[in-house]
């Protein structure tokens, strides 16, 4: 059975308590982003590094778009960290406990993941190349003068990189490139 389709035929609220298979953690944490309002939460354990891009800052080097898509969707919060000592046999990686939740107030529509993921993809798949750089490289951008348009209305330098910027303003992005299509 189908992970959503075994969460939308529960009773009640679901609540997700496990430890994800380190290979396969980031595709879970955006499965289960797409079924947020079925779940009454989620608790994982999962690599240290992947908690660390969750919860990165803009500008970091863990910064992300799996980060992003969280940021605009729920609240993280990192419950413990664990060394591989905690575990027997021993891990060769760290551990951190994840806590999260559903944002009181998400910023993203339920209809904006797909698409906003979409953008955040293009702004984060190549980090040495300019934000508009990227997007025209992902098929993304609009011409030339409407993207500087873009840029303008959002206040955004034209040299930006897409991993410096904060969620909000990535969400804004992708706002205006939909309204744009």
């Amino acid at each position: 059975m189908d992970l959503g389709d075994w969460i939308h035929g529960a009773a009640s609220p679901v609540r997700v308590v496990a430890n994800l298979p380190y290979s396969i953690a980031s595709p879970l944490l955006r499965t289960l982003l797409g079924l947020r309002d079925a779940l009454a939460g989620w608790s994982v354990m999962v690599q240290r590094e992947v908690a660390e891009r969750l919860l990165a800052e803009p500008g970091s080097g863990d910064y992300s778009g799996l980060g992003v898509l969280h940021r605009l969707t729920v609240r993280v919060e990192r419950a413990l960290d664990l060394h591989p000592a905690c575990f027997f046999p021993r891990p060769r990686v760290h551990s951190s406990f994840l806590r999260i939740a559903r944002r009181d107030a998400p910023l993203l529509r339920d209809d904006e993941l797909d698409w906003v993921e979409t953008v955040v993809r293009a702004a984060f798949g190549h980090r040495r190349k300019t934000l508009a750089n990227a997007l025209r490289h992902a098929g993304l951008a609009p011409e030339p003068a409407a993207l500087a348009r873009v840029f303008e209305t959002l206040g955004l330098d034209p040299r930006v990189r897409g991993e410096t910027l904060a969620p909000e303003t990535l969400l804004e992005l992708a706002r205006v490139l939909a309204a744009a299509r």
